[in-house]
């Protein structure tokens, strides 16, 4: 549907409260962008696609067991 009517996503940020993930699902057409709360599977299917960035808060993936590099250094 997104294709078809010329837009796409732009960018996806995902959350987390009280134990459930959300995400804010960022859409464009020409100049105009609408933000859309969506499911977070959805929104990274989505992302995945249009090949648009998702964007994760550190403290999240930190706290999920994922370890995040800092620019500049090498990840082991």
């Amino acid at each position: 549907m997104l294709s078809a009517n010329n837009s796409r996503v732009t960018h996806v940020r995902i959350t987390l409260r009280q134990s459930t993930f959300y995400a804010a699902l960022t859409v464009a057409l020409g100049q105009n962008t609408q933000v859309f709360d969506s499911r977070a599977s959805d929104a990274i299917a989505l992302a995945t696609h249009f090949k648009a960035p998702i964007f994760v808060p550190r403290d999240l993936l930190e706290s999920q067991g994922q370890t995040v590099p800092v620019p500049g250094e090498q990840a082991l």
